[in-house]
């Protein structure tokens, strides 16, 4: 029919929309650990958490940046890798704040 849109029109589009969709995680995965970097800082600047944590979550933040560029250019093999410990910061400072909370003499000085 006069005016229809090609099969192969449909194939770009959907091409575009895919493509679209895995960097919308990558983005999202950028945004991430933006925010976990300033909340690692935060923790490692006032001693809210114990120090190595905080530079533990800084360190971890500034790989899951590296394995998001990577995957952003291309080389998602290795990216899976960098992200991965951020799986392990995540559990250590979740069980450290429930068990132990944030330090309460900071706290008390914030006040």
């Amino acid at each position: 029919a006069a005016g229809s849109p090609v099969d192969t029109t449909y194939q770009i589009l959907a091409h575009t929309f895919l493509s679209m969709n895995e960097m919308t995680g990558v983005f999202a995965t950028l945004a991430f650990n933006a925010g976990a970097l300033m909340y690692c800082y935060i923790f490692y600047r006032t001693r809210l958490v114990p120090r190595w944590l905080g530079v533990f979550g800084v360190i971890v933040t500034l790989l899951g940046f590296a394995g998001s560029f990577l995957t952003l250019f291309g080389n998602q093999d290795i990216s899976l890798f960098l992200e991965l410990p951020t799986l392990f910061f995540e559990i250590a400072i979740g069980v450290w704040l429930i068990v132990k909370g944030f330090n309460q003499e900071v706290l008390a000085s914030l006040s």
